[in-house]
């Protein structure tokens, strides 16, 4: 006779064991939920193309609101107001290799942007770019402080490369630089031993990540202009694109992990979850291609990376701040960063089919844009938020013994979900160490809500596909019908 046994769908832990776990051993293109998941969108892309790879991108708000993309591709500089055609507004004399990106920042009206092999650049918001002036240094990296533009990782017109110095503007003036205590322009070498100057997070004060120490920066007028304080040794982050500002919080990518930053300490959330699995699927080499993002919408971070070496931002590992769980989503693109969606036209609509496949209502926000998310550009370079259709996901739950001593039979799962279209299957083996899974063929949901099923093992993991294009809200549970086949 079988019973049923439910198996709550838990978090998403690759580098913890199988068997009889309650964590997933797969949870792909979804989001974290009170109880469970929710579905992940796939991108909205707009008639505004680049072409990839593409080397750097920000959106940038104007003092109005309205938002602009600004984005690095070939040797130029381009930007669209939100999903409008792409402009360049800045053209490199110089060939720029894809390892190097532009980091652009908003400081006192105007764009700034950094690049390792171009002169900083500089324009009013939406409009033509120049060479800053007043000579800064070439930077890989910038931020803004208070009231100050601060420059990283440079090749200073003093003594050239000075890979873990730091050089900060005048007041309110990104033109004006060197040392001078009537503007308080100046300069910082960090700790040597902290290497290289990944990243420049500013508010009220500064946080400075190097490739082995955090310290901060905290304003205290002329003529020391700065007090730096390092707050974190022997720990820094991986890459420029490794640090994620996530307004009150920041999150980076260390040589032992994933961390969340308060201003004061880090805090571990990838520790025997995710470490591991991400090591081994970073491409090696791939570091400086890592591209980390802020979706405020659904309060996660993530960054996208490459597995091979196409180095493509193939994968990438979504963190709930809300819920302390992971995901992993397999929609590639050629950039992720934080944004605003831009809605869909009516020509974009085409994609759903006739009007009764449209997967939302004509009320829906989506439809009309606006909301802070997570933007990008996919993999052929047209942008567009995250707001698409939904993605397909799949769960794949530990490895269980559903009764202790014995082989067992299964015969229906049902899918705990709202979802519609939902496939389900079984993977068995008769011994843990050298039994490959044999999984059984998909199946789908018929009209009591099971999908049946007709395996056999000693050891079983169940498999939930909820198909893309579709509206649904939630899963949380996969219910086996299983019963004991007797002792061998």
């Amino acid at each position: 006779m079988t019973s049923p046994i439910s198996i709550p769908l838990g978090a998403w832990e690759p580098d913890g064991v199988d068997f009889q776990s309650s964590s997933l051993m797969q949870a792909d293109n979804v989001t974290p939920i009170p109880g469970g998941y929710g579905p992940s969108l796939g991108f909205n892309p707009s008639t505004s193309v680049l072409t990839p790879p593409i080397k750097g991108a920000s959106v940038i708000s104007d003092s109005a609101g309205a938002a602009y993309v600004y984005a690095g591709s070939g040797n130029q500089i381009y930007v669209s107001n939100n999903g409008a055609a792409f402009a360049s507004v800045y053209t490199s004399g110089s060939t720029l290799s894809a390892i190097n990106r532009w980091q652009f920042a908003r400081f006192v009206g105007k764009v700034i942007g950094v690049h390792p092999q171009n002169a900083p650049v500089s324009g009013d918001i939406g409009s033509a770019m120049t060479v800053l002036g007043g000579t800064p240094p070439v930077a890989n990296v910038a931020g803004v402080v208070g009231n100050f533009l601060v420059l990283g990782d440079l090749v200073d017109g003093i003594d050239g490369v000075r890979r873990n110095r730091i050089r900060w503007s005048g007041f309110r003036n990104p033109a004006t630089w060197g040392t001078n205590v009537g503007t308080q322009a100046d300069f910082n070498d960090m700790p040597d031993e902290g290497g290289v100057v990944q990243g420049i997070i500013g508010r009220e004060f500064g946080t400075i990540f190097q490739r082995y120490a955090i310290s901060r920066m905290t304003y205290v007028g002329s003529p020391v202009v700065f007090q730096f304080d390092q707050v974190e040794k022997k720990r820094g982050a991986l890459a420029p694109g490794c640090i994620i500002d996530a307004g009150l919080i920041a999150a980076y990518i260390a040589d032992d992990g994933f961390f969340l930053w308060d201003g004061t300490s880090s805090t571990p959330i990838g520790a025997q979850r995710v470490n591991t699995y991400f090591r081994e699927r970073l491409y090696p080499g791939g570091e400086n291609y890592i591209t980390g993002y802020f979706d405020p919408l659904s309060s996660t971070i993530g960054w996208a990376y490459p597995t091979d070496a196409t180095l493509a931002l193939n994968e990438r590992l979504i963190y709930s701040l809300t819920e302390n769980r992971w995901t992993r989503s397999t929609l590639a693109g050629a950039w992720f960063m934080t944004g605003f969606d831009v809605g869909y036209t009516l020509g974009q609509m085409d994609q759903f089919g006739p009007i009764g496949d449209i997967p939302f209502s004509f009320d829906d926000p989506k439809l009309k844009g606006g909301r802070s998310r997570a933007v990008g550009f996919n993999t052929a370079g047209a942008y567009g938020g995250l707001n698409g259709p939904t993605l397909e996901a799949v769960f794949l739950t530990g490895e269980w013994q559903a009764k202790s001593g014995s082989r067992a039979f299964v015969n229906a799962l049902r899918p705990v979900t709202d979802a519609a279209d939902v496939t389900c299957a079984a993977g068995v083996k008769a011994q843990m160490q050298s039994d490959a899974v044999a999984y059984t063929s998909d199946a789908s949901r018929t009209i009591d809500g099971k999908c049946p099923i007709r395996a056999n093992g000693r050891f079983m993991r169940f498999k939930m596909d909820i198909a893309p294009m579709q509206t649904w809200a939630e899963a949380s549970a996969i219910e086996a019908s299983v019963a004991a086949e007797g002792r061998r």
